[in-house]
């Protein structure tokens, strides 16, 4: 009796790329930093469209015990958080994640905002309207490779 030929491992077939790509795609993480809930509610309605892990705070305090706690593939801030500016936030990030996508949105003055975020370092900046736009948005973060879910309405 051959033995080797009775105990002979099943036969499998490779994987298929579609599998590989999606075992090797990583869900991106998002810090969302605005201190008006209603943004905040309005970004956790789009992370369900989004293949996203979003994470969302209202001041400036909360987004930097967040960014020593853990990386984000982007972070977006209001410029004007519940206590004070998001600037200092931005700094941390600078120092201490320099390849994290940030971006500035805010409702105020765009001069004032980048003459103070850019002695920093390059950021984009955008007006809280167009930044607001749900296609912007979702544009926005396409540049860093996060993509609707092949469900979603848009």
């Amino acid at each position: 009796m051959n033995l080797k030929r009775m105990f002979r491992p099943p036969r499998t077939t490779p994987l298929s790329d579609e599998f590989m790509r999606l075992a090797r795609a990583r869900v991106k993480t998002v810090l969302f930093a605005d201190d008006d809930p209603a943004i905040g509610e309005m970004i956790l309605r789009v992370e369900s469209m989004l293949a996203m892990d979003v994470t969302v705070v209202r001041s400036a305090a909360e987004a930097k015990r967040l960014i020593t706690e853990r990386d984000f593939d982007a972070v977006i801030l209001d410029y004007r958080l519940l206590n004070g500016s998001s600037v200092p936030v931005y700094e941390d990030l600078v120092s201490r994640s320099p390849k994290t996508y940030v971006v500035f949105i805010t409702g105020g003055s765009l001069d004032q905002v980048s003459n103070e975020v850019h002695k920093i370092g390059p950021a984009p900046i955008y007006p809280k309207p167009e930044a607001l736009n749900l296609g912007f948005f979702v544009n926005l973060l396409g540049q860093i490779g996060i993509r609707p879910r092949t469900n979603a309405p848009f």
